[in-house]
């Protein structure tokens, strides 16, 4: 149980020096669903605990007296737990509820408004499990701020080369550090591509850089008062990552810089998947995140002891185990559950009042409060929530996951990462992504149940395939194992199967067409961004927000937004020339026609490696566009002398060995004005010899 609050000089502190904490509860995807439709993640039972628990006990234990959680999703079961719990703890627990927000940045921009935050404070997810010391974490950050002025914020990283457990493909990271100072120099998602883009000025602009691909995101952040108003002012910061790269891409216009600490000793992971829910629960089992361990009093919730035994066996009280029996290796059994005869269990975690049958096999099953697992079953990596029934002779393969009462029949089989409701979907199932597309699309397929006994049945949940672009591998990577697609695997159903048009379909989703990929409907709003610009006199500082948050909405590397955007700005004046006799044209276009957006290309266009995408850009718009190619030249020339682009990367660019016909023209069209850089440059060079 959390302590007891001290009475007497507890509210002795002045504002500024007490220590506070954010806790975002909601992860704003649908990882563990269909689970999360009636309980929220930080809910879910890790090791027989609540996984929030774990993530409050850690800020108690390390000192922080206010927390504030901020959650959206099922609020009452939160508010009920933590009144329930945290009342009487030391630390001064606070739930913050929104129903409006749709991430993470919005969750802050919420908390800012309210003015909760007074000092530095530590940001973490209600789904992490860590034993870190932060009190002197905490003090070297404020030191640093002191001392630089820049630093916003102090990220924590945890030593775990690739292949190490707690490490899965999604929080596989790149990021390079000044080691004078530990700053955050670059920050890259392995997920995010497979070639690492690292910046040449990075190299040429620091003397001394380490690369570090040796690490995993604690997800820890250590911030200063200024964090929460940077994602009041910049609302297409969704995620912390778009924080981190906002204030990378922007250190010398905003000011601020990001420093790390990196840990080695101490534990840190977030149960952010079903992957990590295995192998964080499989750590605690092994006491790697002592003193959070079952048997530990700081974790207990109810009146009934934990015993921990040889091969990390943890018993409460009241556990039948019979004859015959075997439990192996790392297996948590909650109160009140019956173990039958000849059954053999490892690395499992079995929850309250269950009842286990005679000869099961459970290898890496998490099962929750009130399940029923009949004799003969073999259930492996698999998840089963409160209230499932599985009757006699069930094999359940890895990565699958029961809902609430599911009840699955006699001798059924459970393809790999098959997920299961009890009750078929409606349009007031869920709000997540992955319920609604169930609702809509494969209602009109199939209402039928995947399986039916006298007990009840069972309905699959799928999640769509537009779904988060966080979750975009993780139906092919469930639970860290490669599992076959549907369409390699063979699904229950065929697009024949439906009956309606199948135009309709691809019309009502937006898929499948040629006509609609991302980029070209980010161009379309692009354009029509600038054309309302210019009739409504909207800054370029709102233009470039509103291009932002499309850049978001739509998913587009920053590449593309490069060479999408420069598209977009010559769009307009060439608009006006394809009517304009050929003579014309050269002399209609002059510098008015760009001085608006100019700003707005500066603002993307900065650097070597942008200025290249533009030159690319225009290129190829010269291939769609034949009035382009006969301004070409002036075009260019008039993007070097505002500035827009270099000489160096001009002459880069037209030295490219190139066997398309348009880039052959384009070089040939441009090719005096790169002689006449060229023999600028021979000039100044003979005047500065002389």
């Amino acid at each position: 149980m959390p302590p007891k609050k001290k009475q007497g000089n507890q509210g002795d502190f002045k504002q500024e020096d007490v220590l506070q904490a954010i806790v975002i509860a909601d992860s704003f995807n649908t990882r563990f669903a269909p689970i999360t439709s009636n309980k929220p993640r930080c809910l879910l039972p890790l090791a027989n605990v609540p996984v929030i628990d774990y993530t409050l006990e850690f800020l108690n234990s390390a000192g922080i007296q206010e927390t504030f959680i901020f959650v959206c999703s099922h609020a009452d079961q939160v508010k009920a737990h933590i009144a329930k719990r945290w009342s009487q703890s030391e630390m001064d627990v606070q739930v913050l509820v929104s129903e409006d927000c749709l991430s993470a940045g919005d969750a802050l921009r919420d908390i800012d408004a309210k003015s909760v935050i007074h000092s530095d404070f530590v940001l973490i997810n209600g789904d992490l499990v860590s034993n870190v010391k932060l009190i002197p974490l905490i003090e070297q950050h404020k030191a640093q701020r002191l001392k630089e002025k820049t630093p916003v914020m102090t990220m924590l990283y945890r030593k775990a080369p690739p292949g190490h457990r707690t490490r899965c493909k999604e929080d596989d990271l790149v990021i390079a550090v000044q080691p004078s100072n530990a700053q955050l120099l670059f920050h890259q998602r392995a997920s995010q591509g497979n070639a690492l883009q690292l910046p040449v000025e990075l190299l040429l602009d620091h003397v001394d850089v380490e690369l570090h691909y040796d690490l995993l995101d604690c997800h820890i952040s250590i911030c200063s008062p200024h964090v929460l108003p940077l994602f009041t002012d910049e609302f297409d910061f969704l995620t912390r990552d778009h924080f981190v790269k906002g204030i990378l891409v922007n250190e010398e216009i905003l000011g601020h810089t990001i420093h790390v600490k990196i840990i080695e000793e101490e534990y840190a992971a977030r149960v952010s998947n079903l992957q990590m829910y295995d192998a964080i629960s499989q750590d605690i089992l092994s006491r790697w995140t002592y003193p959070f361990t079952p048997d530990g009093a700081l974790l207990s919730t109810s009146d009934s002891k934990c015993s921990h035994s040889r091969h990390n066996i943890y018993l409460q009280e009241d556990v039948t185990l019979a004859r015959g029996c075997t439990l192996e290796e790392n297996v948590a059994i909650g109160q009140g559950t019956v173990i039958g005869s000849k059954s053999r269990i490892s690395h499992s975690v079995i929850g309250s009042n269950c009842s286990i049958g005679n000869n099961v096999r459970l290898e890496n099953a998490y099962i929750l409060n009130n399940v029923t697992v009949g004799d003969d079953c073999v259930i492996t990596t698999s998840l089963l929530d409160d209230g499932v029934k599985v009757m006699a002779g069930v094999k359940v393969h890895s990565g699958c996951v029961l809902a609430k009462k599911v009840v699955i029949g006699n001798n059924s089989t459970l393809r790999p990462a098959t997920r299961l409701m009890a009750e078929a979907p409606t349009d007031d199932f869920d709000d997540t992504p992955g319920a609604i597309f169930y609702f809509i699309f494969h209602s009109l397929i199939t209402a039928e149940p995947l399986f039916v006994c006298d007990l009840g049945a069972a309905y699959e949940y799928k999640e769509s395939a537009d779904d988060d672009e966080e979750v975009e591998d993780l139906s092919a990577d469930l639970w860290g194992l490669r599992l076959e697609s549907d369409e390699d695997a063979g699904d229950d159903w065929e697009a024949s199967d439906y009956e309606g048009d199948s135009d309709d379909m691809n019309d009502d989703f937006g898929r499948n067409s040629p006509e609609a990929t991302e980029s070209d409907m980010f161009l379309e709003e692009v354009i029509g961004t600038l054309e309302r610009g210019i009739a409504e006199n909207i800054s370029t500082e709102n233009i470039v927000l509103e291009v932002n948050s499309l850049k978001h909405a739509y998913g587009i590397q920053i590449k593309e937004v490069n060479m999408l955007v420069t598209q977009g700005v010559l769009d307009l004046p060439l608009k006006d020339m394809e009517d304009m006799p050929p003579q014309q044209r050269r002399v209609s276009l002059s510098y008015a026609n760009f001085k608006k957006f100019l700003p707005l290309l500066r603002n993307y266009i900065k650097n070597a490696e942008s200025q290249l995408n533009c030159l690319l850009s225009i290129e190829d718009l010269c291939s769609k566009k034949s009035v382009l190619m006969q301004v070409f030249m002036k075009l260019i020339h008039m993007l070097y002398e505002t500035e827009v682009l270099a000489e160096e990367v001009i002459t880069t660019w037209y030295n490219t060995k190139t066997e398309d016909a348009n880039g052959l023209k384009c070089r040939k069209e441009i090719g005096p004005f790169v002689k006449w850089l060229q023999e600028a440059e021979e000039e100044s060079d003979e005047d500065e010899s002389d």
